[in-house]
């Protein structure tokens, strides 16, 4: 699906990830895998048997 987890967190019932992520554009560096976007922080919880999701905001570099 084109996502790799970098770290996952668990706050209650939702579950936190930082993921690298591929976008759409057909031309770019991670339609070939040579580099991913991010990492970025999604929020995913279940609500009615149902995974929701959504984004969270880009993990600060530290360098």
């Amino acid at each position: 699906m084109g996502r790799e987890v970098v770290e996952t967190t668990q706050a209650g019932r939702i579950t936190y990830q930082s993921e690298l992520v591929k976008c759409v554009k057909a031309n770019c560096c991670c339609a070939t895998g040579e580099k991913l976007h991010g990492p970025y922080w999604y929020g995913y919880s279940k609500e009615n048997g149902r995974l929701k999701s959504w984004y969270v905001g880009i993990t600060k570099s530290t360098n």
